[in-house]
């Protein structure tokens, strides 16, 4: 099993598969990887990026996301990009060893995390 095992490996490298099956289940295409970024996400923030975070949305050239449903205002683009990352999170959550932490959604639940100093 071993030399079938390697031989596989060395036609079809497991990391390349492995993206592979993931682009596919999650109907990431080369044009999505191509493009920029629709929008900035904030995942977090202490007192300092607070100031910050009120600078870039006035000056920033893309629209700065703090809350999730925020997106939907958004061009189809980047609501799609974002449905394509929910379910990237969701997809992930399901390798969670506790049962209970295996729950879907949550990239429409979560506001950025604010952190004290």
């Amino acid at each position: 099993m071993t030399g079938c095992k390697q031989i596989f490996q060395f036609i079809f490298p497991l990391n390349g598969l492995r993206r592979m099956l993931l682009c596919a289940a999650l109907n990431i295409k080369n044009d999505d990887i191509k493009n920029p970024p629709p929008y900035i996400r904030v995942l977090a923030m202490n007192k300092t990026g607070m100031g910050l975070l009120k600078k870039m949305q006035k000056s920033s050239k893309l629209p700065v996301i703090t809350k999730p449903a925020s997106v939907l205002k958004l061009d189809e683009l980047a609501v799609t990009m974002f449905y394509k990352e929910a379910a990237c999170s969701d997809l992930y959550c399901l390798a969670y060893p506790g049962e209970n932490e295996r729950t879907g959604g949550s990239e429409w639940l979560k506001s950025p995390a604010v952190v004290k100093e």
